[in-house]
C-alpha cells in the first residue's frame, strides 16, 4: 500500500501514553513496609514484656485450679 505524494507515514509509537493503574504506580514493597514494621515492633513489644517482670509491689496471690477443678490459693510475700 503505497501513501499518496507529499503525505508523510508515521510510524506507530509501541509505546502508547497510558498511565499504569493506580495499584502498581506503587511498589508491593512500599506498600507492605509499614504492615511489617507494625508487625516487628508488636512482637519485640510482646517479648519485651513477657521478659520483664510488670507485676505490682506487695504481695502476689496465685489461683490454681486441679482436675477436679478445685481452688487452691497460694500467696507470695515479695511477689514472683
Amino acid at each position: 500500500m503505497e501513501a499518496p505524494k507529499g503525505s508523510r507515514i508515521r510510524p506507530l509509537d509501541p509505546t502508547p501514553d497510558i498511565p499504569p493503574p493506580l495499584e502498581a504506580s506503587e511498589p508491593r514493597s512500599s506498600r507492605l513496609r509499614p504492615l511489617i514494621l507494625i508487625a516487628g515492633v508488636t512482637i519485640l513489644a510482646v517479648g519485651f514484656l513477657s521478659v520483664v517482670n510488670i507485676s505490682p509491689p506487695g504481695p502476689t496471690t496465685t489461683t490454681l485450679f486441679d482436675s477436679a477443678n478445685r481452688a487452691t490459693t497460694t500467696t507470695v510475700a515479695d511477689g514472683p
